[in-house]
This record gives C-alpha cells, sequence and structure tokens, in this order.
C-alpha cells in the first residue's frame, strides 16, 4: 500500500441502498497518495487502487481504533457516526445520503445536517474536490465545538429552571 502517510477512515454506515456520492468521492481519493480505510456496509465499491483497505464492517473496538488511528474521518450522516467521531474529539467530514440519488428512504441526513450546519461540529463535503482541499497541509482543521451532537448547557438551563420553579411553588 503506498502512502504519503495521511490516513483517512472512510465510513458507509449500514444502509442498503448504494451510496453514490461517497463512492465517487473514495474513487477520487483512491487514485491520490493517501491511505484509506473504507467500511463499505452494503454499498457497492469497486477499486483497484493498491491504497485503499475495503472492509464491510466491524466490531465498535475496531471502529474506535480506526477513527483514532486516522488523520481525517470521512462518514455518512448518520448521527451514530458522527457522535463517535465527536467523542474521540476529531472533526468529522461529513458526506449526506441524498434521497433523490436513491440513497437513503427519506431526507433525514440532509435535515439533520441543515439543523446542525451552524454548531461548528462536523464540516459537510459534497465532492471530492470540498474534501481534498482539507487534506492540504496549508488548511489548519478547526477541531469540533463540542464532543457531543446536542447543546445539553440549553437542556441543563431549561431543566434548573423547571427545578426551581418547582420547589418555590411557581407554575
Amino acid at each position: 500500500m503506498r502512502s504519503n502517510g495521511l490516513k483517512i477512515f472512510v465510513i458507509y454506515g449500514n444502509v442498503v441502498h448504494n451510496f453514490i456520492t461517497l463512492n465517487e468521492i473514495v474513487e477520487s481519493l483512491s487514485s491520490e497518495d493517501y491511505q484509506i480505510t473504507v467500511q463499505h456496509g452494503f454499498s457497492n465499491l469497486d477499486l483497484s487502487s493498491g491504497n485503499c483497505h475495503l472492509f464491510d464492517f466491524c466490531d465498535k473496538d475496531k471502529f474506535i481504533e480506526l477513527i483514532n488511528d486516522s488523520h481525517f474521518v470521512l462518514t455518512h450522516a448518520g448521527i451514530g457516526s458522527i457522535s463517535a467521531i465527536l467523542n474521540h474529539n476529531k472533526m468529522p467530514f461529513v458526506v449526506v445520503r441524498d434521497h433523490s440519488k436513491n440513497e437513503h428512504v427519506n431526507n433525514h441526513q440532509r435535515e439533520f445536517i441543515n439543523f446542525y450546519s451552524q454548531d461548528g461540529i462536523f464540516i459537510e463535503v459534497k465532492s471530492a474536490n470540498d474534501f481534498i482541499k482539507y487534506l492540504s497541509s496549508s488548511n489548519t482543521i478547526p477541531l469540533p465545538a463540542r464532543k457531543y451532537i446536542t447543546d445539553l448547557n440549553l437542556i441543563r438551563s431549561d431543566l434548573f429552571s423547571y427545578i426551581d420553579n418547582l420547589i418555590h411553588g411557581r407554575p
């Protein structure tokens, strides 16, 4: 496996629909000088490049090991994958499964990404060029704004207010 030392872990998830958008990005990356590990799930991915290691699924420990060992993690917009990446203080690079391309049963991934797009917890990737610009050593990748998806401070504030009102007999 040839490599410039830059490790990329690509996560397709476990949806049975083919992920055309991510396939195109991975195919473009596979011709470059990166060490790429791809969890392709049920997607059809045919790469002849020697710098890609492909597998369908793995256990949680291996999944976390691959996240930790990678310089970049490119993932579908699944909450579980994004959460795992954030929990290990890495910036998720997220590709949305597009319902119009039959990559998913609906557009809930797009809705999720749109809702959290300003929170600084991921970077959306729409093409190989989008992602490749971050692979340059001249670009600094920000750390995620937090290690979880939901801003728990808002929930905590509401909960404290609710408890305070209960204690003091206010509605």
